[in-house]
Order: C-alpha cells, then sequence, then structure tokens
C-alpha cells in the first residue's frame, strides 16, 4: 500500500529534479565568450605605436575629441566597438558616461561642427584588424580576442587583469557633473541638457 502512495509522489518530483539538473548542466555548458569574454577590456594600438601605457583621461581626450594626436605628432585615430558589454565598461570607466550620453554629446559635437566622433565597428575582430593597419588607432577589444597584430597598452602602469585595471566589465556609470558637461561640449550652460539629456 505504501508502494502505491510513494510511487505519484516520484512521479511527480521528478520533472523539478530534471529540470533543475538541466539548469546546472546549461551554466556548465554556457560558452566561455558569453560569461566571460567581455570582463577585462584591453586598449590596443597599432604595432608601431611607441606608447606602451597610457592614462585614463588621455583616452578620454581622444574618444571625446579633444586630443587629436599623439605625443609624436601621429594623427589619433579612435575607434569604437559598437554598443556591448564592451562599449558599455568603456564609458562606464573611460567616459564616465552612459552609453546614451555618448551618443548625444557626438550628436551635439556634429551639430556644432565640432567633429564627427570615431568610427564604430560592430565587432572586435573587425576593431583588431583596423586598429593594426592603421598608424594612430587606438581602440577596446576583450582581452580574450586580442592577436598578435596589434600592442596592448597598459592603463595607469597597471596590466588587463592586474588588480587595480580600471577597464572591467558590469561596471556601473555615473553622468558627468554639470560643469564637467559643459566643458566637454564646449557649450554655455543653458546647452547642458543637450549633452547630458538631463540626466543626474
Amino acid at each position: 500500500m505504501r508502494r502505491a502512495i510513494d510511487k505519484p509522489h516520484a512521479v511527480r518530483f521528478l520533472p523539478l529534479v530534471v529540470m533543475g539538473a538541466g539548469a546546472l548542466l546549461g551554466g556548465l555548458l554556457m560558452p566561455e565568450p558569453a560569461r566571460a569574454e567581455a570582463q577585462v577590456i584591453a586598449i590596443v594600438v597599432d604595432r608601431d605605436n611607441p606608447r606602451s601605457d597610457i592614462g585614463v583621461e588621455e583616452l578620454r581626450s581622444l574618444f571625446l575629441g579633444k586630443r587629436g594626436e599623439w605625443p609624436d605628432g601621429t594623427r589619433a585615430v579612435p575607434v569604437d566597438l559598437e554598443s556591448g558589454a564592451s562599449h558599455h565598461a568603456f564609458c562606464a570607466a573611460v567616459l564616465r558616461m552612459s552609453e546614451a550620453e555618448y551618443e548625444r554629446y557626438w550628436v551635439d559635437q556634429r551639430v556644432r561642427g565640432a567633429g564627427t566622433g570615431p568610427r564604430s565597428l560592430s565587432a572586435a575582430s573587425l576593431v583588431i584588424r583596423l586598429v593594426a593597419r592603421v598608424r594612430g588607432a587606438v581602440g577596446y577589444v576583450p582581452l580574450s580576442r586580442v592577436d598578435g597584430t596589434v600592442k596592448v597598452l597598459t592603463v595607469g602602469g597597471v596590466r588587463p587583469g592586474e588588480p587595480g585595471y580600471p577597464l572591467v566589465g558590469n561596471a556601473g556609470w555615473a553622468a558627468p557633473i554639470h560643469e564637467e558637461a559643459v566643458a566637454l561640449s564646449g557649450a554655455a550652460p543653458a546647452a547642458v541638457t543637450s549633452v547630458t539629456g538631463g540626466s543626474g
């Protein structure tokens, strides 16, 4: 009699056991790039670039069009990676903007005739290919995608993946303060909302 009672219970709980095992297996079998590829972001330049290190503020100036040359006089060619975990991390850690603010910033700059913004590419492989071929180019890609055709820079003297390295995925972002947004856009205070979108 007891077996007749326990069997339906066992059948009822079996799907739950199978679902739990499936979820665990799915997590273990998830492709590694999907879980960890975009966590550490590398700054890459062409191999002829004499630089081995770059600071966050210099990067920021290059990608916001405030600086157009490397110290040796070579024209700087910043290259963006399109929207995604790496782009979000770069905007947060380097530009101190959200992705939407960064886009609005360059819309505003184009309207003012102050520049067109970095070229944006859809894949890390394309960024690496362009940076490898163009003297003065600088871009950012997941560290795991870097190959020998480009040079990886340290940032503030810290190698990618080491403690204290600033470009790590899933970082939060903070909108620029009012005065900083004015300085970036070169606009009068009344025009700041066109750059920041009025976010706080």
